[in-house]
């Protein structure tokens, strides 16, 4: 679907005698919908993928809500119809999450919003920490 997608965009654009073709947009934020510890180390993750989000990125720091998100849990693994997405955290404890979306051209968007999970028991359900436009320290590439 993706690459007839994109014939169809080339072809519009060349129909309408634009050349070159403007790049894609970059995708909005996407929106955590779920953060739920199954283990003290594996976490059921959802979200709901923003406008032009191809791909997403599930990064993680276990310094705080400021980060630095230098942790990638799920590097361009997921996409808006793989969620809830099941992660492992690399140890127990607290850590931050947050979700990177890419658009096809693989250029990222702003983060989602960053959750906290805590080891401290299984079956928790978390909520969102605090919004984010740009969170300082994070290792999107």
């Amino acid at each position: 679907m993706a690459s007839f997608a994109a014939a169809a965009r080339l072809h519009a654009y060349a129909m309408a005698g634009v050349s070159p073709v403007p790049p894609n947009a970059v995708p909005l934020s996407p929106t955590v919908t779920l953060v739920h510890l199954l283990t003290p180390t594996t976490v059921a993750f959802a979200w709901r993928g923003g406008a032009g989000g191809a791909n997403y990125s599930i990064l993680a720091s276990s310094g705080g809500g400021n980060g630095p998100f230098d942790t990638t849990l799920c590097k361009l693994c997921a996409t808006d119809n793989t969620t809830p997405l099941t992660v492992t955290l690399p140890a127990a404890g607290a850590w931050w999450l947050l979700v990177v979306p890419y658009n096809v051209d693989g250029v990222a968007g702003p983060p989602s919003p960053v959750v906290q999970v805590s080891s401290g028991g299984t079956g928790q359900r978390v909520g969102v920490l605090r919004a984010s436009a740009a969170v300082a320290g994070d290792n999107r590439q």
